[in-house]
């Protein structure tokens, strides 16, 4: 059981990244319109170009992850780890 008190609330995996993603950008936006809300909800009016390309590749990168946990293409918990113990040897 992957999210286990999830899991017992009766959510599914897809109904959890739905959930995500309206929060996010509601249920109809386009990708221009997510772009767009982004830099306006997000950014500062002096933001410079170059954090704005960063604020539109880390929210590109929450989506895409959200994509892939909606078909299922997840890491257990444990693998995680032995990556993450793996990269940082004593």
């Amino acid at each position: 059981m992957p999210y286990p008190g999830i899991a017992k609330a009766g959510h599914t995996r897809n109904n959890i990244v739905n959930k995500v993603q309206s929060i996010l950008y509601g249920n109809t936006m386009t990708a221009k319109q997510k772009i767009l809300d982004v830099l306006q909800q997000r950014l500062p009016e002096e933001a410079t170009f170059h954090q704005a390309i960063q604020e539109l590749y880390t929210w590109a990168n929450v989506e895409e992850g959200l994509e892939q946990l909606k078909r299922g293409e997840t890491i257990p918990d444990e693998e995680v780890w032995r990556i993450v113990l793996n990269l940082n040897p004593r």
